[in-house]
């Protein structure tokens, strides 16, 4: 008796864990330009570099890892948002760098959702939140916000 209850609470649990790690994969494109050595700091042992600009642009969500994708990052995502079709994805855009040069256009995701309202609130709760913001420290800063709409496909 003790056994089978055991089991069947072992099956729940095993559902509960599939349900929190359905993943989604974010196909996106990106570019780099700039960061080269500035003009004057050639022979310098320590040059100053000029801005590197990212260019981003994001393609599509799936729930399988994709093919022949170069540039793709997956998430965790609960059931409920894995099984939507189009999502908003929050993010935010920022900078970063050090002494000698720095990367603008840096994105982050904060998460999806099914409405642009319920996007938009979650920058505003991560902008005042207290969690990890990339966009705050020494050489890091807050360049803007965005909700991307993407389509959600299988394969």
């Amino acid at each position: 008796m003790g056994k089978n209850k055991s089991k069947k609470n072992n099956s729940k649990n095993k559902s509960l864990v599939k349900e929190m790690s359905s993943r989604l994969y974010l196909v996106y494109s990106e570019n780099r330009q700039g960061g080269g050595v500035c003009e004057g700091d050639e022979d310098s042992e320590w040059p100053n570099r000029e801005d590197t600009i990212v260019d981003v642009s994001f393609k599509a969500l799936y729930r399988n890892p994709p093919d022949n994708i170069m540039f793709y990052t997956s998430y965790e995502v609960t059931e409920d948002i894995y099984k939507a079709s189009v999502l908003h994805m929050a993010l935010i855009r920022y900078s970063d760098g050090d002494t000698f040069g720095r990367t603008c256009g840096l994105w982050h995701v904060i998460d999806f959702y099914h409405t642009f309202e319920e996007a938009e609130r979650s920058i505003k709760d991560a902008k005042n939140g207290t969690g990890y913001k990339p966009w705050e420290g020494y050489f890091s800063s807050y360049e803007t916000d965005d909700v991307e709409i993407l389509d959600v496909f299988d394969k």
